[in-house]
């Protein structure tokens, strides 16, 4: 064991672990059997897995050691302990979705990104707890993953048990799920680094659908840097990773920021406006520039993205919808039987809205680099607070006014600490031009080259 406190290991970044990896100083299996000892001693108490594969974790720890002992490097994820959300097949371990249907069923196969994992050497330690089918609710039957910060706090939806996991020190980094908000809410919430690609930049192979025209498999970890590494370990193709290895650029000079203070700020808590506009300053202070911007109008966004996921989530779920309808929650449910009510008409009108958004935020995107906005429209809230307003309309808008757009359109999305409100974590929302990733990860390492938030952690 290296002279790097055991209790600082587990927050370390992924290419700190990988420099004393490589060193020697510490192992694989080293590594691996701490947060395995962690998981058993604290879990118990965030529920942030669902299923724990010690043995698979560590068969795979000591082949990673084994290769770098024999001189063989797969890469920054070489040797390196991460999870994954249990929308994802990872063979030899059930894929439950967040639903009690599949629960035992353990997956043949592995999903398309956790196979690039597993051959860029990483360790995979077990499934990540979520909401059901990656809706907005719990199935009745499972706990929700607690926000290691206080347990009062919402810990997001529906990758909430990768921002917990990755959080608390349970993992170096996540792959998770964002068709709404999904990486990005639980991102905020637990103080951690959210990446939301270009749809269709990682593959949805063997990853549960939950509406395929929105659904982005994305990941969370300490930093840009480290979703970075990440990122460029399970890009469909090799020839598109970005500039791992290469320095972080500090200075952002050139860099167009836009702001549009009608949608960022209305409604918004004071902390929140606070955070945002904090981070536009430390932009402009490292050499971007900030102009003025104008968001398509979202008035539909809304309910059309729930038309469309209603309408295709039943499809996706025809093989158990509604032959076990008992079987799923009230929530998921209610979500199918609206698609009953779904026009072909109404369908036509929302497919046609989503196209005319979609190519009028593109056209404004050529003026600017980046965007940035809230996560949401207040601090992280309480648990309980946020569920007794779940099916309030203008709860829902204050939710997903940031978030909801950009999977209409597949712009990738960078969600970073940025402030603190009561002690909670702030984050805050930087949105890349399409297929763009590259960039937004690079004023994401510079962001955080001049910020410290993304290195606080829970109290132990």
């Amino acid at each position: 064991m290296s002279s790097t406190s055991t209790a600082d290991i587990p927050y370390l970044g992924i290419a700190q672990l990988g420099a004393l990896l490589r060193s020697r100083l510490i192992s694989s299996l080293e590594v691996t059997r701490l947060l395995l000892d962690r998981i058993s001693s604290i879990d118990a108490q965030l529920q942030s897995y669902s299923h724990v594969s010690g043995d698979l974790a560590v068969e795979g720890a000591r082949r990673a050691d084994l290769e770098l002992r024999r001189g063989i490097d797969r890469g920054p994820l070489h040797g390196v302990p991460v999870a994954i959300k249990d929308l994802c097949d990872v063979e030899g371990m059930p894929t439950g979705a967040g639903m009690v249907l599949s629960r035992d069923i353990s997956a043949t196969a592995d999903a398309e990104v956790v196979h690039r994992l597993k051959d860029a050497g990483a360790v995979i330690l077990g499934k990540l707890e979520m909401t059901e089918g990656g809706f907005s609710a719990y199935h009745p039957s499972i706990a929700a993953p607690i926000n290691p910060w206080s347990r009062q706090l919402w810990s997001g939806v529906s990758s909430s048990g990768c921002g917990v996991a990755t959080a608390a020190g349970l993992c170096f980094g996540s792959i998770a799920t964002d068709t709404g908000g999904s990486v990005r809410w639980p991102s905020a919430a637990n103080g951690v680094t959210g990446l939301k690609p270009t749809w269709g930049r990682l593959s949805t192979r063997g990853v549960v659908p939950c509406s395929p025209s929105l659904d982005t498999v994305g990941l969370m970890a300490r930093s840009a840097l480290d979703c970075e590494l990440m990122m460029n370990s399970v890009v469909t193709s090799k020839e598109e990773a970005g500039s791992m290895g290469v320095p972080p650029k500090f200075r952002l000079d050139g860099l167009r920021v836009g702001l549009d203070q009608s949608y960022a700020f209305r409604g918004a808590d004071e902390d929140t406006q606070r955070a945002v506009q904090t981070s536009l300053d430390l932009l402009v202070s490292a050499g971007a520039t900030l102009q003025s911007f104008t968001m398509p109008d979202t008035r539909h966004v809304l309910p059309d993205i729930l038309t469309i996921v209603a309408v295709e989530s039943v499809l996706a779920h025809s093989a158990t919808y509604p032959s076990r309808s008992a079987e799923y929650g009230p929530r998921v449910k209610a979500i199918f039987e609206s698609a009953t009510r779904v026009s072909p008409d109404e369908k036509r009108a929302v497919d046609q809205r989503r196209d005319e958004f979609r190519h009028d935020l593109q056209v404004r995107f050529r003026e600017i680099d980046i965007l940035v906005t809230p996560v949401q429209c207040f601090a992280t809230p309480l648990a309980d607070h946020l569920a007794r307003q779940d099916d309030d309309p203008d709860q829902l808008e204050r939710l997903a006014r940031f978030t909801c757009p950009f999977n209409l359109t597949g712009n990738p999305t960078l969600t970073l600490p940025a402030g603190e409100s009561g002690g909670a974590p702030l984050g805050v929302q930087f949105v890349g031009r399409l297929n763009a990733d590259e960039l937004l990860l690079c004023v994401g390492k510079g962001f955080q080259h001049c910020s410290s938030w993304h290195t606080r952690h829970p109290p132990a």
